[in-house]
This record gives C-alpha cells, structure tokens and sequence, in this order.
C-alpha cells in the first residue's frame, strides 16, 4: 500500500507496473529537490529508468534514478 507524500507517493508495484506497460508520462520527484519527468521505463528494487520527456522528439534523454534518493512520483498533469 502506498503512502501519501507531499509530493506525490511512494511507489506500488502494482501501479509502476502499469506506468510501464501504458507508458503515461510520470513525474518522480528527488530528495535533491529535482524534478523529472518522463516515461518510466523498467524498475527495480534499487531504481527507475526513465526516458525524459525532451521538446526535440528526436533527441531522447535517459535517466536512472535511484530508488533511495526519491521522495514520490505522480501523472504528469496536462495544462488547463
């Protein structure tokens, strides 16, 4: 079960799963005060991958967070 956070929650794996499988856009936030957003594309017990979401379609940075150091995660929300 998951845990509120202010900045989200903690992860299931149930729910990442999905993430994954549907590849909605996510962001995870870092106890450095970063955020990032992406595309989560495998998990771990030590970590995230994700593809960052990046304004040149073409160029498609990779990212791999480290479990540890992630204070949440949520949906990307989409402008009003």
């Amino acid at each position: 079960m998951s845990q509120a956070q202010p900045h989200g929650k903690l992860p299931s794996t149930a729910e990442l799963e999905r993430f994954v499988k549907e590849k909605e856009a996510l962001i995870f936030w870092t106890l450095d005060g970063k955020e990032h957003k992406g595309i989560l594309r495998w998990f771990d017990e030590v970590a995230f991958a994700l593809v960052l979401n990046q304004d040149d379609k073409q160029a498609k940075k990779q990212v791999t967070l480290q479990r540890h150091a992630v204070i949440g995660y949520g949906p990307v929300k989409s402008p009003i």
